[in-house]
């Protein structure tokens, strides 16, 4: 199919609909927005549709078509390239396809059964649901919510509120923001530096582990039914003035948990 191209000089708001294959977004400074889709074996299998939102910007669907019922068969290799603006919203539905977010998005919501998510920046909400797929990002200036049943999610800083739930799956954040609710069954919890709000981390299996920032006023709850729990925080290294306070609970059934200072290099 050949390249579309739309003139986008407001905030987009983009949703894609793909069964298989790829989806690649790639934010930059421009006021013009490009649609490649490669792949396909038949044009109609998408619906393109290109609008006027009325709170305004524009709201651009890409969406995989039906047929008697049934989704069209797309090859593995279908691949979805966008080329937006910053400001752009991405809303993305998949059975098994990933999506690749390359630079600074408005917000992203990504629901899918086994595809994988990796992003860069997002000033707004992340908002993923997943099967089996992976979460790898680095910077979400807004909320993160992330519910996935054996995907990891691996996530270097979140700024606003974070809420992680897996089931085998393990949860790794470099720098939490001020409020941290996270529960795994089996898996593993790493949240390497925390420093004020409310943090609970809770697994059955899974081993937690997290890092305080140095000089935070915390106030713990750790516990674990067969599991060893532990705390290296130097309690003479109180706070300074105006310093806020940090209410931090873990708990596992069987698995350990370690309170530690945090690394200097946590979330960077």
């Amino acid at each position: 199919m050949e390249p579309r191209n739309f003139t986008t000089p407001e905030s987009l708001q983009v949703e894609i609909k793909l069964g298989s294959g790829s989806i690649e977004v790639d934010p930059a400074d421009t006021t013009e927005t490009t649609l490649e889709i490669e792949g396909e074996r038949d044009p109609d299998q998408f619906r393109i549709e290109f609008s006027e939102r009325p709170e305004g910007g524009h709201r651009l669907v890409v969406e995989e078509q039906k047929r008697k019922g049934l989704v069209f068969n797309l090859s593995r290799d279908a691949r979805i390239r966008l080329r937006c603006p910053f400001a752009t919203t991405v809303d993305v539905s998949s059975g098994s396809a990933d999506l690749l977010a390359t630079g600074r998005l408005a917000s992203i919501a990504f629901r899918t059964g086994s595809g994988d998510l990796q992003f860069e920046e997002s000033d707004g909400a992340v908002v993923v649901k997943s099967g089996s797929g992976d979460v790898q990002g680095k910077h979400v200036r807004g909320d993160l919510v992330a519910n996935t049943a054996s995907g990891d999610v691996q996530v270097r800083r979140v700024e606003g509120e974070l809420v992680a739930r897996t089931a085998s799956g393990d949860i790794q954040v470099g720098t939490g923001g001020s409020s941290v609710q996270v529960a795994t069954a089996s898996g593993d919890v790493t949240i390497d530096a925390v420093s004020h709000g409310e943090v609970t981390l809770r697994s059955v299996s899974g081993d937690v582990e997290v890092g305080v920032e140095r000089g935070t006023k915390v106030w713990l709850d750790l516990s674990s039914v067969s599991g060893d729990t532990r705390s290296d925080l130097d309690m003479s290294d109180g706070p300074g003035e105006g310093e806020s306070a940090l209410e931090l609970r873990a708990s596992t059934v069987s698995g350990d948990v370690h309170v530690r200072s945090a690394r200097s290099s946590a979330g960077s």
